[in-house]
């Protein structure tokens, strides 16, 4: 079974969840100053988002949490660079 992991040297939080800023009420972090960033899991997109450069990923098979939990995993990461070379069922 696939472990999740963020595969990044250093993380940069420049804003935790339910922070008093855009996150109020909810579980997203920003993250800032990454060169690259590799899906944490064997993952499809689902859907891109090309008006703000997002991407939704959907893990394809259950993965293990950082707490133990082993279930499905969706990510969404918002504000890249560039996703022209992204699309929709992408592995």
């Amino acid at each position: 079974m696939e472990k999740a992991i963020l595969n990044v040297d250093v993380l940069y939080i420049s804003q935790n969840m339910n922070s008093n800023f855009s996150h109020n009420g909810d579980l997203a972090i920003d993250i800032s100053k990454l060169k690259y960033l590799k899906a944490p899991f064997t993952g499809k997109i689902k859907r891109k988002y090309s008006n703000c450069n997002g991407i939704w990923l959907e893990s394809l098979n259950k993965v293990e949490y950082a707490d133990g939990t082993i279930d499905y995993m969706t990510i969404m990461t918002l504000h890249d660079n560039d996703v022209s070379d992204l699309y929709i069922n992408k592995k």
